[in-house]
């Protein structure tokens, strides 16, 4: 995925890209952390989701606003990878987050 503007798309999710700030929204997920992993529930369904190990810690920095950038540069520097693939991976966890509604750009 290349970078992109950062205006919200016609769904009115914000794009995901490495410099857009983005936050978890409030309005629509509630979420708490047990152990090593992370229970969301989506408020306007009865799904419920979970996340562990690097995905769980993506999650919780993105309670407060962050870019894709700062979360591969975290991902890299605790878990010995390179920024690449750090990179890749924080683009594929933001946009299937971004595609269920859960994201806000600031």
């Amino acid at each position: 995925m290349s970078p992109a503007a950062s205006s919200p798309d016609d769904a009115g999710e914000p794009v995901v890209d490495l410099a857009t700030r983005l936050q978890l929204r409030a309005d629509r997920v509630t979420w708490k952390r047990a152990g090593d992993e992370v229970i969301a529930l989506e408020l306007d369904g009865d799904e419920y989701l979970a996340a562990r190990g690097s995905g769980a810690e993506l999650w919780q920095r993105l309670a407060e606003p962050v870019t894709g950038a700062e979360l591969a540069a975290w991902m890299t520097e605790h878990y010995g990878i390179d920024l690449e693939r750090a990179e890749a991976d924080v683009l594929v966890f933001l946009t299937e987050v971004s595609q269920r509604g859960l994201l806000r750009a600031i």
